[in-house]
């Protein structure tokens, strides 16, 4: 009996990066990497060459070896070319949100929201409060959860990306990592 070779399957080479990379960094060269994924496991959008990426700024935050991807990130110089939006003094920080607030399709870039924190607990236990108010969103985006970069059925959760002064940000980080966050929307001319 003859041994059959398996069939190769086909593969792409795409660029990812060779280190997490957050929102609002610039792509140099060297933060980046081919990787190789097989063809039918290839994102939608993804970026095979190497000036698709060069000089782009991440729209979201891409961990390494993600696959890049054309919606994730802006072109240096256009109007969503993020960095040249964030006030000098500010930061723009990630956060994962929970969805309940049912408005997260509605917020889009340039929407001003209060930033919700519940603590986790039995609904008695529960304890809802409102961090920060009247912040600028940066982007929306959804995101596979570290760890489940790989798996295409991988749930993907919602990610705010909003611009806050560094007193803001150490709130926001801390309220990150103890319980769930959440935005409620603000009518515009509401100051």
């Amino acid at each position: 009996a003859t041994m059959k070779a398996p069939r190769s399957e086909a593969r792409t080479i795409v660029y990812a990066p060779a280190r997490d990379l957050p929102v609002g960094a610039i792509i140099h060269k060297t933060d980046l990497k081919q990787v190789t994924v097989a063809s039918r496991d290839l994102p939608k959008g993804a970026l095979t060459e190497e000036r698709q990426v060069l000089e782009r700024v991440v729209l979201y935050p891409f961990s390494a070896n993600q696959p890049l991807i054309e919606s994730g990130l802006a072109r240096v110089g256009s109007p969503e070319g993020i960095s040249a939006t964030i006030p000098e003094g500010h930061r723009a920080v990630s956060v994962q949100i929970t969805d309940v607030s049912g408005v997260a399709g509605l917020i889009l870039p340039g929407s001003r929201v209060d930033v919700l924190f519940t603590r986790p607990g039995t609904m008695s236990e529960a304890i809802s409060s409102m961090i920060l108010q009247n912040v600028r969103v940066l982007a929306m985006g959804k995101m596979v959860q570290a760890g489940q970069a790989m798996d295409p059925k991988a749930p993907k959760v919602p990610v705010a990306t909003l611009v806050v002064n560094p007193d803001q940000a150490k709130i926001l980080e801390l309220a990150k990592n103890q319980g769930r966050i959440s935005l409620s929307l603000r009518n515009p001319l509401d100051r």
